[in-house]
């Protein structure tokens, strides 16, 4: 297990849990978004937006690799 970041060229995002064997899969997506989504971005005069994270780790639930709250 690993954390990626899903933040692209126009678009900033909170880090997500990514299973490490399909972690080269998951940067070949999130260059295509990139290339087809944020190329032109600017000229539309759309602002580089980030959220709010929520408070973290990567975690094993129920079998399946996720972004699980931090408790306290």
């Amino acid at each position: 297990m690993c954390i990626r970041d899903r933040s692209t060229g126009c678009r900033g995002n909170c880090p997500t849990a990514v299973l490490a064997t399909h972690a080269d899969a998951y940067e070949s997506f999130r260059a295509s978004l990139d290339e087809r989504v944020c190329s032109t971005y600017r000229d539309d005069k759309c602002p580089y937006a980030t959220p709010r994270c929520i408070n973290g780790a990567p975690a094993c639930v129920d079998g399946r690799c996720e972004w699980a709250r931090r408790k306290g």
